[in-house]
């Protein structure tokens, strides 16, 4: 698997849909702050050095799975991942994770189609992780990692317990 980390970008999926074809299956790529990071329905994604976003290029086996259910899949992956270190972790459909009610991550799954094939799926993830406050707007609905727990997660580590379970399962849609 192939890291690239960027201290500033637009948006991880939009670098991965830019450069899809040069890419290897499974790259992933994070930044510690996105200028554009965006969620669902080009909903806004608010995120700073506390969170942890990254997303992933998928090429292979993507055209055996119901592209539709993608963010689904994704969010029971993340929901997996995470619940190592918070059992109180719930899926509010499609892509979004709470705990306590309140958001602690968001998924935006995006395809990149030719005719009737799919050539890659990128799958984007946007995780509170150690943010101690929120923006007002936000602060009744989004919750962290930290909040949740009363303790530091380190970003490295989630990226890799994610990605290993990304690997996992899409060797059984593989296969």
């Amino acid at each position: 698997m192939k890291h690239i980390h960027f201290k500033e970008i637009d948006s991880t999926n939009s670098y991965l849909k830019k450069h899809y074809q040069e890419l290897d299956h499974m790259t992933v790529v994070s930044a510690d702050y996105q200028t554009k990071g965006r969620g669902q329905g080009n909903h806004v994604w608010y995120g700073d050095k506390d969170s942890l976003m990254f997303s992933i290029l998928l090429k292979e086996g993507i055209n055996d799975i119901d592209i539709k259910e993608m963010p689904f899949l994704a969010a029971g992956w993340l929901k997996d991942a995470l619940s190592e270190y918070c059992e109180d972790i719930t899926i509010k459909n499609p892509n979004d994770l709470m705990i306590h009610g309140k958001k602690v991550a968001g998924i935006l799954a995006e395809s990149i189609i030719m005719g009737n094939e799919v050539l890659a799926v990128i799958i984007g993830f946007g995780i509170n992780v150690n943010q101690k406050k929120f923006p007002p707007e936000l602060e009744g609905n989004a919750i962290s990692l930290f909040l949740a727990l009363g303790k530091y997660g380190e970003k490295n580590h989630l990226i890799s317990k994610i990605v290993d379970k990304i690997i996992l399962q899409s060797k059984a849609f593989n296969s």
